[in-house]
């Protein structure tokens, strides 16, 4: 099994992969230091798209923190259609991941903005995994 250490030295596309194939209880730790280690990487600029886009819409700070947390949770549920960059490189790979994670914020927005008052991911309930920032 892995080490923590050795996660953080792993390509996001490697920790996508080992989130979305865990099928033992082994597997599932692994699947939970990979979801960390990107939570990790991305949470603050994340964060900061989210609160940009928020203030645009006159949303508050608490509002940015939901979405980028619901943002994480429906990552974490849908790794099995992350595509990592065809460049090898980490940083590439990087922003890649933000540029998915970054859709998937303006996606669960825009399904807000539309009905706000629909049940949906900004329920807490209706999330899996911890969310907290």
């Amino acid at each position: 099994m892995m080490t923590e250490t050795s996660i953080e030295d792993e390509l996001d596309e490697d920790l996508f992969l080992y989130i979305a194939c865990c099928e033992t209880a082994e597997d599932k730790a692994l699947a939970d230091h990979a979801y960390n280690e990107i939570h990790r990487r991305h949470v603050r600029p994340l964060y900061a798209r989210c609160l940009n886009l928020c203030r645009r819409l006159q949303e508050g700070e608490s509002f940015a923190e939901d979405l980028t947390s619901v943002t994480f949770a429906r990552a974490y549920e849908r790794a099995e259609q992350y595509r990592g960059s065809s460049n090898p490189d980490a940083a590439a790979g990087r922003r890649r991941t933000l540029s998915w994670l970054c859709q998937i914020a303006r996606n669960l927005l825009r399904d807000h903005l539309r009905n706000p008052k629909r049940p949906g991911p900004f329920n807490e309930s209706d999330l899996d995994v911890d969310t907290s920032i």
